[in-house]
């Protein structure tokens, strides 16, 4: 009955609605799940011990050691405060950003339609890898907010030349270049969306009927000249107040509020020293033993293929431009038109992001949502588009949205949960999960659950020792601070420490696999702490209950 009333657009409005209502609440439902499974990463370790500094000082003192930057700090902190230091008040930040990423689709919606913002949202909401982020307070999710946020605003001030959207792109950009130094990578591959977006291609068309290479240049370049003093002759006030915003507050977050100065020196460091180590060997950061778009290669089939079903993307973007232009339109020139202007800034973002990523030696897992991103968008455009062609374009895009839907939520699941537990049906498990640690292409010197047993062992040692001394002596401890951050302060940092000399100060002894004590008064117990980190601990006969 209430259908009935409405209008054909009113309906088809409601159904859009609906539809994104249960893609947010599936986004929400694999971002905040169960928060607490896998154990606290080293990353996440140190930046509670940052955020509990803001605490102590009022701000954050960026230091260019620490190479991110302070954003996703003050955001962390602000998030614990509401919440707790749990495991779930830290992650918490994270997942909401990550859940925020879907509705910054919604301003594309009256360019490029309910169908791409339905099918990008559902592809953004399941993937492997962006799940996978969202659930660790790390900086990477939100870098990639602040990374889709200047790309979105970049995009619609083409579209609709609005100040806003130049204001828009002032504060993402500051937020982009406070979170994290790698804000050098994103907006040259932006860079390499805009120059396929802006009708640099058509530009070039428009002059390549001459046989005069040299003509064909100097025409080129001529032209994109006098359209962009142009466009700062047109705009200069609201580019000026943009640069403004995005000035005052990279200056306000890098100086604490105004109050530690010392940290816009620090901001100044940071870039040299980033890009220094981006080119320099580092063994401690997933590199391959050759560097380039071959080892990239190698990477993404490792990592992504499996877990991003980029394969089955693959197939449906190349179906998709056989079927939408030879068959239809038999003209891939219209690609040069500004109707087409998106999906060109979508695919030049993305191609230029996996170059700059396989060019630079520099690995870790998470870089890899830099590129999915770009290339979710890319292939949702080619889908809402295969979407309307007659006869084959329907059913290819069902085909292909069913298995990345099935392929791509089985991966998530795979590798992001051990299992579900459902109100009146019980637990739902899924065999050989790999959540983290082992065989998880996304998992990195990820912590083991060997530490955690060890935070179990020293509660029970607790139970008759309440304040034990204990000293932390393996070379790799973190995140064992934050486990025992409720614990008196009657703990020391002394790596490689002599156990032989330390015996008579503390009680626990957490030390590496190597180093060894032969005392009667005192037992032993292995642990694996983490991917890379094992170790011997003692614990004093006599003194409490020892495991």
């Amino acid at each position: 009955m209430i259908l009935s009333g409405m209008s054909t657009i009113a309906i088809k409005n409601l159904k859009f609605w609906l539809l994104w209502a249960g893609i947010v609440a599936l986004a929400i439902f694999l971002r905040f799940y169960d928060l607490g499974l896998r154990p606290m990463h080293n990353d996440e370790g140190v930046n509670y011990h940052f955020i509990k500094g803001i605490a102590e000082r009022g701000y954050y003192p960026y230091s260019h050691e620490n190479y991110h930057g302070p954003s996703y700090f003050y955001l962390l902190y602000f998030t614990t405060r509401l919440l707790d230091y749990d495991q779930f008040g830290m992650r918490a930040c994270t997942s909401f950003f990550g859940v925020l990423t879907l509705f910054l689709l919604l301003p594309l919606r009256a360019r490029l339609g309910d169908r791409f913002v339905l099918i990008a949202g559902v592809l953004i909401a399941i993937s492997a890898s962006l799940v996978f982020y969202s659930r660790y307070a790390i900086h990477e999710t939100i870098f990639l907010f602040a990374t889709f946020w200047l790309a979105i605003s970049i995009l619609l001030f083409k579209w609709e030349e609005r100040p806003r959207q130049l204001l828009s792109c002032g504060a993402a950009l500051a937020l982009l270049v406070t979170t994290k130094e790698t804000f050098i990578v994103s907006l040259a591959a932006l860079f390499g969306g805009v120059v396929l977006a802006l009708d640099f291609p058509g530009r070039f068309a428009a002059v390549a009927g001459t046989r005069n290479l040299f003509i064909q240049g100097k025409s080129f370049v001529i032209t994109v000249v006098r359209d962009g003093l142009k466009f700062i002759s047109n705009n200069w006030r609201w580019i000026f107040f943009s640069l403004l915003l995005c000035i005052v507050l990279t200056l306000a977050l890098f100086s604490g509020g105004f109050q530690w100065f010392d940290g816009l020196r620090e901001m100044l460091l940071a870039i040299p020293q980033w890009i220094g180590r981006g080119v320099e060997k580092d063994p401690g950061h997933f590199k391959r033993t050759s560097t380039g778009a071959l080892d990239y290669l190698y990477y993404m089939r490792t990592v992504s293929l499996p877990t991003e079903s980029q394969l089955v993307y693959g197939i449906g973007a190349v179906l998709g431009f056989l079927i939408l232009f030879y068959v239809p339109f038999k003209d891939p020139r219209k690609l040069l038109s500004s109707r087409f202007d998106a999906v060109r800034f979508f695919f030049g973002w993305f191609f230029a992001s996996f170059v700059a990523y396989a060019v630079i030696p520099y690995k870790t897992p998470w870089l890899v949502i830099n590129v999915v991103l770009p290339g979710i968008l890319f292939l949702a455009w080619w889908l809402s588009e295969i979407w309307s062609v007659p006869r084959y374009g329907r059913a290819t895009g069902v085909l292909t949205m069913v298995l990345a839907l099935f392929v791509g939520l089985s991966g998530t699941i795979y590798y992001n949960f051990r299992e579900f537990n459902f109100p009146g049906v019980g637990k739902l498990s899924w065999l050989e999960s790999r959540p983290y640690s082992q065989g998880n292409p996304f998992s990195y010197v990820h912590t083991s659950d060997g530490m955690i047993e060890l935070v179990r062992d020293i509660e029970k040692f607790r139970s008759t020792v309440p304040e034990p001394r204990i000293l932390i002596g393996a070379g790799q401890y973190w995140p064992l601070p934050y486990y025992l951050r409720d614990m008196p302060g009657n703990k020391a940092y002394e790596r490689a420490a002599d156990p032989i000399k330390s015996k008579e100060r503390f009680d626990v002894m957490i030390l590496n696999k190597d180093q060894e004590l032969t005392d009667p008064n005192w037992v032993r117990k292995y642990y694996r702490l983490s991917d890379v980190q094992e170790s011997n601990t003692y614990f004093r006969i006599g003194t409490g209950l020892h495991p």
